[in-house]
């Protein structure tokens, strides 16, 4: 049976087949007790269609590993739901859901599927994000000791947004940083949530956050 397309699954059958890339994944936690609560994932096809997967708790040491991200893999008896109502790292009204059934295989060949899919929103749409916890946006905290990082970014509007990293979260951006040799670096921030603080609007980090930077040459003083 060929693997089927994102947007063809429904919550009418279990029986589906597909073939996507692990594009990120991460572990959500409780930040006051740090129990884990389920390893989750980001999945892409080659149409461009993505997903969130869920792996409950006591599949995590079946899955971790074995899931690696970038890598493509084809994933078989798998539930699929209506997408929570909180904390959705994509767009999709649907998300699976890997039960103790569920199969996955590495693929090695395969049809030209994107590393990443990011869904922008203009700083002048923010407000009606607010507070808003059902969708994540693009531009429950993962740590208990309360440490966190406050960095200031320049977005292309020209506005300047403060961004916290609550956690580790902070160690993501530290790492494209180091290797950016002192040349610009263009930032994505996928999956935070629209906060406010002193007045004024600002990004907060959550559990899924995941960054992406490209660096680039530039030749004008403001570099």
């Amino acid at each position: 049976m060929a693997p089927q397309p994102l947007k063809d699954l429904s919550t009418n059958s279990q029986k589906w087949i597909i073939q996507t890339r692990v594009s990120w994944k991460w572990i959500a936690t409780n930040c006051n007790t740090r129990k884990l609560l389920h390893l989750d994932l980001v999945l892409i096809n080659s149409e461009g269609s993505d997903i969130w997967a869920m792996i409950p708790p006591f599949l995590i040491p079946k899955f971790e590993s074995t899931l690696k991200e970038q890598e493509v893999y084809e994933i078989r008896h798998f539930k699929v739901t209506l997408a929570k109502n909180a904390f959705r790292p994509v767009p999709n009204r649907l998300m699976l859901e890997f039960d103790s059934a569920t199969l996955v295989q590495h693929v090695k060949s395969f049809p030209s599927i994107p590393s990443y899919k990011f869904y922008f929103l203009e700083h002048s749409d923010m407000m009606q994000r607010l507070y808003d916890k059902k969708n994540l946006s693009v531009t429950s905290k993962i740590s208990a000791t309360k440490c966190w990082k406050d960095i200031t970014l320049k977005l292309i509007e020209g506005e300047m947004l403060r961004v916290t990293l609550w956690g580790s979260i902070g160690n993501q951006l530290d790492d494209i940083v180091s290797h950016s040799e002192g040349r610009p670096v263009i930032l994505t921030i996928t999956s935070v949530f629209v906060d406010e603080y002193k007045g004024e609007l600002c990004l907060s980090s959550t559990g899924a956050t995941f960054f992406k930077g490209w660096q680039v040459e530039c030749t004008y003083p403001a570099c």
